[in-house]
């Protein structure tokens, strides 16, 4: 039976080729990147944007990883880990504001162009499924060094 990390591993393949945008399958193949479909509402995508971020375990792991080493035990916790995270999250959303100001300059010109559009697609989905594919053949190498 495969261990836990290899499942793991494989559902996150299988959301890589299975769930890319598009599905990017199909995009490669050839689908229209127009073909039926109507532009999400701010609702909607505000809606999956939190759901990811929700289900990322990258925060966490971030947070505890690597904050405990700024804070001082001999002083109070709370605000030092409010101060830090309000901290963290300025930084972030500056970041993402800045992703959000060029992809919406990109995706201005996108929409003028079916074929921009079309390679644009194809190309994330190349993406999407080379990273599946790289992280189906790699396998997990923790495991396989410790068999060793």
């Amino acid at each position: 039976m495969p261990s836990f990390s290899t499942l793991l591993l494989f559902a996150g393949v299988s959301f890589l080729l299975v769930a890319t945008p598009g599905p990017g399958v199909l995009y490669i193949v050839g689908r229209s990147v127009d073909q039926g479909r109507r532009p999400a509402s701010d609702r909607r995508i505000f809606a999956e944007g939190f759901l990811v971020q929700l289900l990322n375990p990258k925060v966490a792991v971030f947070f505890v990883a690597y904050f405990p080493q700024f804070l001082d035990t001999s002083a109070a916790l709370v605000p030092q880990v409010l101060l830090l995270g309000t901290l963290y999250v300025s930084v972030a959303v500056i970041s993402d504001l800045i992703y959000v100001f060029a992809a919406s300059r990109l995706a201005s010109r996108l929409r003028g162009s079916a074929r921009a559009r079309l390679r644009f697609a194809r190309g994330s989905a190349v993406t999407y499924v080379a990273l599946g594919v790289l992280a189906a053949v790699s396998g997990n190498r923790a495991s396989a060094s410790a068999a060793s």
